[in-house]
């Protein structure tokens, strides 16, 4: 995304959230459950920029009341993989 974006990525527009926004965070945001269920999927030392933005939308309060329990989205996870 970095190089699509020179400056930080359009997930905030006059700080609310942008669509791209929503969409990349119901992905990003689960990236600890997707680590604990199925093993390594990205490592934050060789992604510093990607974990930064993701980090920022976590702290949105729209994303924050929207996002899964951890441990009921690690379970989930796990039973579809079995």
């Amino acid at each position: 995304m970095k190089w699509d974006f020179e400056e930080d990525p359009p997930f905030f527009i006059d700080g609310s959230l942008s669509f791209l926004g929503i969409v990349v965070s119901s992905y990003a945001c689960t990236y600890e459950a997707f680590h604990e269920a199925v093993t390594t999927v990205l490592i934050p030392e060789k992604n510093p920029a990607f974990f930064s933005w993701v980090h920022d939308l976590k702290g949105h309060p729209l994303i924050r009341e929207t996002l899964p329990p951890h441990d009921k989205l690690v379970a989930r996870l796990k039973h579809l993989q079995a």
